[in-house]
């Protein structure tokens, strides 16, 4: 019966080809649009989730109080990271992540500036699920003399991918010697990088790892369960506030209680690692443009394949 049916079709197809070219070309130009919309909204709603431990690990940032209002910062001291681990239950790893700016990196007579290096805590790759290639990533950042690559990175300057043990210079003075070799980077990370370094290796250029007076390095943390952020969030705040307090004197010191009860320092908040990429932002507004974005296109895509749906019908009942 099906075989009759499809002779039945290919007969009136011939017969009426103005008509069904059109129809079936309506059809099919808006379905392959909608499609092609939907497959670029499915990859922005991806960022993120290939990651392991994806649903428990939030980025910390903080809104800062001034004169103009709030001005939220992704960034936090140097010594954050390694403090909330010990001093808050909940969050049961933590780890550091802070782009080192262009390094020239040498191998023999191979030289290149690298702008997208990163200096991360050994809990880095424990934390987040990126693919070895050669070596292995947990525990391989423990010596401050390691560095970890990506598979591009390794051709570049090796010309090939089993580069575990061997050493380049950085800036001319400091030798790393690779420990593993990661799978490139997928596009759908907002996490980016050629290289690793230990965040110990940034003492080399003078940088104090343990400074809490300037807000200069992403921190993560992964919860103990996704459903404590909230409260991990009030806990943040009141470990950095009383952190504040120990720093300006004795805290039984009335002066000192003064001081604090009129302390205005940041309120921190965790933002979960698969938002991201629609919902972060930087500054004293909040625009939530790109999750508008992507829901605007699959609005669009939706109408196109209705009205194509519609644009089939009409034709198939007027010719009827």
């Amino acid at each position: 019966m099906l075989r009759n049916y499809l002779k039945i079709a290919v007969r009136n197809i011939r017969k009426h080809k103005g008509y069904s070219f059109i129809n079936i070309a309506g059809l099919a130009l808006g379905m392959a649009c909608a499609l092609f919309i939907l497959l670029a909204v499915q990859d922005e709603l991806s960022f993120d989730r290939f990651h392991e431990n994806a649903a428990s690990i939030f980025r910390v940032e903080q809104d800062q109080k001034g004169g103009q209002g709030l001005f939220h910062v992704n960034v936090t001291p140097y010594a954050m990271g390694p403090a909330l681990k010990t001093g808050i239950p909940e969050i049961a790893d933590s780890t550091r992540a802070a782009r080192t700016g262009a390094l020239l990196v040498r191998f023999g007579e191979k030289a290149f500036f690298e702008s997208r290096i990163t200096a991360v805590d050994p809990s880095f790759l424990r934390m987040f699920s990126f693919p070895a290639l050669r070596g292995t990533p947990e525990g391989s950042l423990n010596d401050p003399t390691a560095l970890v690559v990506t598979e591009d990175f390794a051709l570049k300057y090796f010309g090939t991918v089993d580069a575990v043990g061997k050493s380049v210079t950085i800036n001319n003075a400091f030798p790393a010697t690779v420990k593993a070799v990661l799978k490139n980077v997928p596009a759908n990370s907002t996490i980016v990088f050629d290289a690793l370094l230990p965040v110990e290796f940034l003492k080399n250029f003078g940088v104090n790892i343990n400074n809490w007076g300037t807000n200069e390095i992403i921190t993560y943390v992964q919860l103990q369960s996704s459903t404590a952020a909230a409260t991990v969030n009030e806990k943040i705040t009141s470990f950095y506030r009383n952190r504040a307090l120990q720093s300006s004197g004795n805290p039984s010191d009335p002066a000192v209680r003064r001081q604090m009860e009129s302390y205005r320092g940041p309120d921190f908040t965790l933002m979960p690692l698969v938002d991201i990429r629609l919902y972060g932002f930087f500054g004293f507004n909040r625009t939530d443009r790109a999750i508008k974005t992507v829901t605007t296109f699959g609005a669009i895509a939706l109408f196109i394949l209705l009205i194509a749906c519609i644009n089939f019908m009409n034709l198939a009942t007027a010719r009827s």
